[in-house]
């Protein structure tokens, strides 16, 4: 394991020594990544917080992207793992399990480029809380194309966070997620025993607030979203993209996605509080009830969406069976 690597520890704690800011360790899953890589790098090298970080996780064919990282100017703080080969989503929960839970959690993907005050930003809104709960943070981003050029902000999130929330939807783009050790410590514990998820921040949106945790939103963008054809799932900040999450629905990827959450959610149950495990509870059976249960049952698990149309969608899939 990673966490037992004599010369990565060496190199870490030589730079801990030159600096009193907080550690911050970057992940990032990286899958033949290197045609904007070297960006996404130097813009952690210009980060006005100075002590990070890098561990990649790489799989996919060889397309120079490793040779890249070792041939950086920052290459003394990045380290290279072998990703599992099963995807993004095992590919983070990977980095996850290998990375030791200790100072700050970054995650990044591997071609947009942070805003230079990226991570001392997050680290701030850290300030006056309590270290021993989980905290998440995560922010809006800037949408760009694939040249970083037509710039548009990504959608507020004007409903408050929660667990109830989290089973349902996705708020937290991954490449904008930082971490507090608290929470670095839940998500590398519950990584052990997740099984498929449909994608990781979705995940750890749901353990956080599963557990009790704080999540904050921040709507300042910290980086350039690089929106291009190879997003998993991309922006939902449009009218196609919103039809697209919509025949998600028909086509019953919703459902599947949903399938797998809480078959994963209900693994780390016991790290979760009363409430929570009773909502994921009832939640699952209610999936499985004849329709007018069904709808009692969600509106007393009190579901919700952050918009008037996302809760059209997820209450015509209960309404469907698709749910």
């Amino acid at each position: 394991m990673l966490q037992s690597t004599l010369e990565w520890q060496k190199n870490a704690e030589a730079f801990d020594l030159l600096t009193s800011e907080p550690a911050v360790t970057i992940l990032m899953a990286v899958y033949e990544g290197c045609d904007h890589l070297e960006e996404q790098i130097d813009s952690f090298a210009e980060q006005t917080h100075p002590n990070w970080r890098l561990i990649a996780s790489v799989e996919g064919r060889d397309d120079g992207g490793r040779a890249l990282m070792e041939d950086h100017p920052e290459s003394w703080r990045i380290a290279c793992i072998d990703g599992p080969g099963r995807g993004c989503a095992a590919n983070f929960l990977n980095l996850m399990q290998e990375v030791r839970p200790e100072g700050y959690w970054a995650f990044s993907d591997q071609d947009d480029v942070w805003l230079r005050h990226k991570l001392t930003r997050a680290l701030s809104k850290f300030d006056g809380l309590d270290p021993r709960i989980p905290a998440m943070y995560h922010s809006r981003s800037w949408v760009t194309d694939e040249n970083l050029k037509n710039h548009r902000v990504s959608p507020m999130r004007r409903k408050p966070p929660g667990f109830s929330n989290a089973v349902v939807q996705n708020i937290a783009g991954g490449n904008t997620i930082v971490l507090n050790e608290a929470a670095a410590r839940l998500a590398h514990a519950a990584s052990f025993e997740a099984g498929d998820v449909p994608v990781h921040d979705w995940w750890l949106y749901q353990i956080i607030t599963g557990a009790g945790g704080r999540v904050m939103h921040d709507p300042a963008p910290g980086l350039l979203y690089r929106q291009h054809d190879n997003n998993l799932i991309g922006a939902n900040d449009s009218w196609r993209a919103r039809w697209k999450r919509l025949k998600m629905v028909f086509e019953g990827t919703y459902q599947s996605w949903l399938d797998d959450n809480i078959d994963t959610l209900s693994r780390s149950a016991h790290r979760f509080t009363p409430e929570n495990r009773a909502v994921l509870e009832t939640i699952a059976k209610a999936r499985n009830a004849p329709l007018v249960r069904r709808i009692l049952m969600l509106k007393k698990a009190g579901i919700y969406r952050q918009t008037a149309f996302g809760s059209a969608v997820m209450w015509f899939s209960v309404l469907i069976g698709k749910f």
